[in-house]
């Protein structure tokens, strides 16, 4: 059976797809967060391209069979918004034991283009982020991960610079749980970070929503959403969806909006777009 965008999202959305997976409970899609927090991309009607976004760490079973599946499937960038238990743990030489090219895994994400962002050390608690995190702890909290992160990711990010020019660790941060409280938003601001939550996650698709151009898409390494990205591989093949890094969709945003003002705004076109 064939299914187009429409089709599958319906599918994975209703009955079928409710009993396909069943995601664990997590913050909505629609929750309120401060206006500092980047929850989709601008991009031009009927665009396709989308972000995909995986958060925590690696779940050791899924490892090989994912990053074969990007690869080999349909070459998706992504954004792994990871915590530093998950960086800790493939280290800049640990190998993937099931691909058939025995890199490391931190050469894939040079391989697809894929960035990583900071999702904290330890992945707090909301109620202990309440209680035990002001702006110094997560200040030290960062510092501490991107240490670990550019140990881990050393070799892979000096390649992807040297012959891509492209940063694997980007300055993307986004708060465990979806709790985005102010002293993790003045964290951010010292310390010249971009704040992301999401416009579309598992809960939000069972609930009949869909992914469309412009969305955030927020997954796991989780047993129970591999579904997803078979369905996402899938619409990459037929074009329906097109996923992009987070560093991508700025620039895709940055055009489509230069694009717009120069096509509306006289002044525009004489100073912008000549």
């Amino acid at each position: 059976m064939t299914l187009n965008r429409r089709g599958a999202l319906k599918m994975l959305g209703t009955g079928l797809g409710a009993s396909m997976i069943k995601p664990p409970p997590m913050p909505r899609a629609d929750m309120f967060w401060p206006p500092g927090v980047k929850t989709r991309f601008i991009v031009e009607r009927d665009d396709p391209r989308y972000c995909l976004t995986i958060d925590d760490g690696w779940r050791g079973p899924l490892i090989g069979a994912f990053m074969n599946f990007i690869i080999n499937k349909s070459m998706i960038p992504f954004t792994w918004f990871a915590n530093g238990t998950g960086i800790a743990d493939i280290g800049n030489g640990y190998p993937n034991p099931e691909s058939p090219y025995k890199r490391p895994l931190p050469m894939w994400f040079w391989w697809t283009r894929s960035t990583v962002g900071y999702h904290t050390m330890h992945h707090p608690s909301v109620e202990d982020q309440r209680k035990n995190y002001n702006r110094a702890r997560w200040i030290e909290d960062y510092e501490e991960w991107l240490e670990i992160a550019l140990e881990s990711f050393a070799e892979a990010q000096e390649k992807s610079l040297r012959l891509n020019n492209f940063a694997i660790i980007r300055p993307y941060a986004r708060a465990a749980g979806g709790y985005f409280s102010d002293p993790f938003m003045e964290m951010c601001d010292i310390k010249g970070l971009t704040p992301y939550g999401w416009s579309v996650d598992p809960y939000t698709l069972v609930r009949g929503a869909e992914i469309g151009g412009g969305d955030i898409f927020l997954t796991h390494f989780r047993d129970s959403e591999w579904q997803w990205y078979a369905m996402l591989a899938d619409l990459e093949e037929s074009g329906d969806l097109i996923s992009r890094d987070i560093g991508e969709m700025e620039s895709i945003e940055e055009t489509s909006l230069r694009e717009w003002y120069c096509n509306h705004f006289y002044f525009c076109r004489q100073r912008m777009c000549e």
